[in-house]
């Protein structure tokens, strides 16, 4: 066959109709031998589809799909019926019978089939992209009505077995660069030029105008705007015979990143497809300013007479031109890499013998290629088996995606930085993209790699060993690890295990979430000395289906408008650890009755060891943490109140606590869970301050949790000292007290924050034979505590009284601010009934009186030049000052009040009266009653101390 002759007309010479006409004819021809091509390989059904589809948009019939009115723009233009297209008609509806009308309105410009779809890489699993360009002067309702008709023949395709997607396009706004926003089968504004060029390729016209592009020669393309106008303005080419969607001369820079990017997103779910097209962009970038696309490629080809439809398939051209760019940069396990893209997205199993009697073009074009890269039939076979594929091997080559997928993307910034470009991508999408990205290929600590994106059909096993692998030398490095197949501790000595991991959890997740296990796989375990059993290992898998399903995490596209948060945690409590062990060794059982399972029995032992969280957030991941050591449950719970912010921002992630260990699992699984809720009641319910702080017994330990400026703090403390203590601090507002429900049970204080009140002080105290133990509850929920020789109520407490009423009338007499308490200071006698419950009783008193034989002794307090403080006495109206007597001043006062008592007594005196206004506090902070209680203990220490030398 003779090879048509090279077509190049100089347009600034003159224009040859005839030329022009060979030109369209030569277009067509190739068109006509693409859709053929295409057709062929179609099944009955949707070959159907495809005969049927330019008679649906060409009139309006209730019988057939889409139907929405009469009125529905319709009118394909140029189009007549064939007898293909009545016969697929009447096979949809026997009904149906087609009626030429005259003069009909042509509203549809042009059928475009797009993509993939009529290539060698089309197959009987591909989906089809469809172009219906429409005239611009329909109405905004009208193409509303036009997409629910389009919409309505997409679910009717759907029916026949056929994924199809119709694209709305108005040519004049799609010149203009309008585009629509970042979805799923769409670039959003990622890249337009790609887009354009990608369309000039690989488009098939089904029907009606065909692209004025086709009529500008390559060289002329930087002229495209200026002849295109003139061929029309000029009637050389009739506008009802063309559809215009503008030239293709200059690819704006910043296209490659943005389209860089998109290609990333879709290469999540779709590697191999993408990993060729993100190259693609990269050979473009590499060849910037001067970019010779492929549909450049394609029109000289035409032009020249080459047509091949071989070498004309878009996807042959496509590999031709990363083959040339791999080649020339000596790239070549990249350019393997490509070729196995290319082979699997073609998907013609070279290996089996095809079911035609005829062999297809598309299996025809793929041998004469494998032919030329060399691949044996050993090779091809392995390739063919991909759906075989186990973990191992889909890893590699997981990895060899992601690479490559990383490498081009770092190219592209590259490029980007280099050139001072901006990507033509909005901000937002941005944004989604990188999130996107990062969810699904950045590693860190813990997260669950997601494998297979696609890549093979099913990695179940039908059986798994986990075993425990102690570090024999150092005894810290020991991890858990997971082999395909029934395996016994000395023979998996020296084979790599599937997947290593340094808790069981971790490898139990990793597993399920890869789909390594399903409901028929058997699961064996080598403990090593652990105490992880076969029956805990089917308990703690079984839960994963329960809680999870058999669905992987999905992340809707308007989670990455946001930062990812927590949506699911699922807690494991001692997993492969009996936390009675080392008391069953040693022969110790329950002394008493205390049953908590934080603080079990009279030793008060914590029988939570290990927590390990598997947590889903909002863009799909899945992260395991591993806490252990004494503090490893407070670990995991301030953890699990920084991820989640109090304020309301996010919804609260749904909560599950497990544990399948040898002992008392459910009463521990049932307590860590009743801390969660509790907590979450506390700080997340709404009904409570951020301030408040909640009161927690682990074992030997005691905790308390505050939040300050919305980030959670811990302090552990090994005693009830230095918890009162830590209660003692001010606080810059109300801060009520919650102690949890098996905390404090026989300790005063557990009655003092359970009656605490906002605004108020309030005092409590208890004897203890010749001891009284006093607890003060200020207006800001700071606590007091002393102790003081008990003789009787009115020795022990009137001091206490006449110290706070005057520092009440000092405070609402000189500060004057709403929140200094006003009310009376309540008293509460604690007690215990015959059952030992502690229970209170409200005390009331009479007024003070002046007693004449008790010294009135004001302190007044301020800071000095080197933030140190210095005080003055005054002890019935004489002056003792610190400038004055120094250090010697507590000595000096003490003896003036004992030379006043009847031989010496000994017996104690009191702060009647203080002063701190003169105290410098820091920035925000203000006077509460429990800063004047503790420097009233100082100084009254300080004196009594000297009194008892004096």
């Amino acid at each position: 066959m003779t090879q048509p002759k090279e077509i190049a007309p100089d347009l600034q010479e003159g224009i040859d109709r005839k030329l022009l006409k060979q030109l369209r004819e030569r277009f067509l021809e190739v068109n006509h031998g693409r859709l053929e091509r295409m057709l062929s390989t179609l099944s009955v059904r949707h070959r159907m589809f495809l005969e049927s589809l330019p008679l649906l948009l060409h009139i309006n019939h209730p019988s057939l799909p889409g139907y929405v009115s009469g009125s529905t723009p319709n009118g394909v233009c140029g189009f007549t019926p064939n007898k293909a297209n009545l016969r697929a008609a009447s096979s949809i509806s026997r009904s149906f019978a087609y009626r030429k009308r005259p003069l009909q309105q042509e509203r549809i410009f042009s059928i475009f089939l797009m993509g993939s779809t009529g290539t060698v890489a089309h197959s009987d699993t591909s989906d089809m992209d469809i172009w219906i360009c429409y005239d611009p002067a329909l109405s905004q309702g009208a193409v509303d009505e036009l997409q629910d008709k389009l919409h309505g023949i997409e679910v009717w395709a759907d029916s026949i077995g056929l994924e199809v997607h119709f694209f709305l396009m108005d040519p004049i706004k799609f010149r203009n660069g309008v585009r629509s926003d970042l979805s799923g089968e769409d670039c959003g504004s990622a890249q337009h030029y790609l887009l354009l060029d990608e369309f000039y390729r690989t488009s098939i016209m089904v029907a009606g105008r065909y692209p004025l592009w086709w009529m500008i020669p390559a060289y002329d393309e930087n002229r495209y705007t200026e002849i295109a106008d003139m061929l029309l303005r000029k009637r050389f080419l009739k506008p009802d015979d063309c559809v215009d969607f503008g030239g293709i001369s200059d690819f704006p820079a910043g296209e490659f990143i943005g389209a860089g990017m998109w290609q990333l997103y879709k290469g999540i779910d779709s590697p191999y497809k993408s990993v060729i097209k993100i190259v693609l962009t990269e050979v473009y970038a590499s060849e910037y300013p001067n970019v010779e696309s492929l549909s450049i490629v394609y029109k000289k080809k035409v032009y020249a007479g080459n047509l091949d439809l071989d070498e004309l398939d878009p996807y042959v051209m496509l590999y031709r031109k990363i083959e040339n760019y791999l080649i020339e940069r000596k790239e070549l396990r990249r350019l393997e890499l490509i070729r196995h893209c290319f082979y699997f997205k073609v998907n013609e199993s070279l290996s089996r013998t095809p079911n035609q009697v005829m062999t297809n073009w598309r299996r025809q074009v793929m041998l004469r290629l494998v032919r030329e890269w060399g691949w044996n039939e050993n090779y091809i076979q392995q390739l063919d088996n991909r759906r075989y594929w186990k973990v191992n091997r889909v890893s590699m080559e997981r990895q060899e995606l992601v690479q490559e997928l990383n490498h081009s993307y770092r190219f592209l910034s590259s490029f980007a930085r280099e050139n001072n470009i901006e990507a033509l991508i909005k901000q937002e999408d941005m944004n989604i993209l990188g999130r996107k990205l990062y969810a699904a290929f950045e590693r860190k600590g813990g997260k669950i790699e997601l494998v297979n994106p696609g890549i093979t059909a099913s990695l179940v096993e039908e059986h798994l060993s986990f075993h425990y692998v102690r570090d024999e030398e150092h005894g810290i490095n020991n991890y858990w690890a997971v082999f395909s197949g029934y395996l016994k501790e000395r023979e998996a000595r020296g084979r790599e295990p599937t997947k290593k991991g340094r808790s069981i959890i971790e490898l139990i997740s990793w597993c399920y979430f890869n789909k390594l296990l399903d409901q028929t796989t058997r699961l064996s375990v080598e403990d090593n000395d652990t105490d992880m059993t076969e029956h805990e290992l089917q308990q703690t898998v079984q839960s994963f289906f329960q809680i999870h399903g058999e669905t992987l995490p999905y992340a809707p596209q308007q989670n990455f408008d946001h930062s990812a948060f927590p949506t699911k945690i699922t807690l494991y409590i001692n997993a492969g650890i009996d936390p009675m062990r080392p008391m069953t060794l040693k022969g110790i059982h329950r002394l008493s009755d205390q049953s908590d399972a934080l603080s079990y029995s009279a030793f008060h032992h914590n029988l939570a060891i290990t927590v390990d969280q598997v947590t889903f957030n909002s863009w799909g991941e899945i992260i395991c943490s591993h806490y252990s050591g004494e503090n490893a449950l407070i670990d995991c719970l301030v953890h699990y109140m920084r991820q989640i912010p109090p304020d309301g921002s996010i919804p609260l992630p749904r909560l599950d606590v497990r544990c399948y260990c040898p002992s008392r699992a459910s009463a521990i699984a049932l307590r860590v869970e009743e801390l969660f809720r509790d907590i979450i009641s506390c700080y997340y319910s709404g009904t409570r301050s951020l301030d408040t702080r909640y009161i927690l017994e682990i074992e030997q330990f005691i905790y308390m949790l505050q939040f300050r400026r919305n980030t959670p703090y811990v302090r552990g403390m090994r005693n009830y000292k230095d918890l009162i203590e830590a209660l003692g601090e001010s606080q810059p507002q109300y801060s009520q007290i919650v102690v949890d429900r098996n905390a404090l049970v026989k300790h005063p204080l557990r009655m003092v924050a359970k009656m605490g009140a906002p605004g108020r002080i309030q005092a409590f105290y208890q004897s203890n034979g010749d001891q009284a133990d006093i607890f003060i509850h200020d207006e800001l929920g700071s606590i007091f505590f002393t102790q003081k020789n008990y003789f009787d109520e009115k020795t022990v407490l009137n001091p206490i009284r006449h110290f706070l009423e005057n520092i009440q009338l000092r405070r609402s007499t000189l500060d004057r601010k709403d929140d200094i308490p006003s009310q009376k200071v309540a008293y509460y006698y604690i007690s215990r009934n015959r059952r030992g419950d502690m229970q209170t009783r409200r005390k009331e008193f009479k007024a003070l009186e002046h007693d004449e034989e008790h010294h009135s002794i004001q302190a007044i307090a301020q800071t000095g030049t080197f933030g140190d403080v210095f005080y003055t006495i005054y002890c019935d109206n004489q002056e003792f000052s610190q400038l004055e007597y120094g250090d010697a001043l507590f000595a000096a006062v003490a003896g003036y009040i004992a030379s006043l008592r009847r031989n010496r007594e000994q017996y104690p005196c009191y702060i009647t009266d203080l002063d701190l206004s003169q105290l410098d506090l820091p920035q925000g902070e203000q006077l509460q009653t429990v800063q004047f209680l503790q420097h009233k203990e100082k100084l009254e220490s300080a004196i009594n101390s000297a009194l008892r030398l004096a």
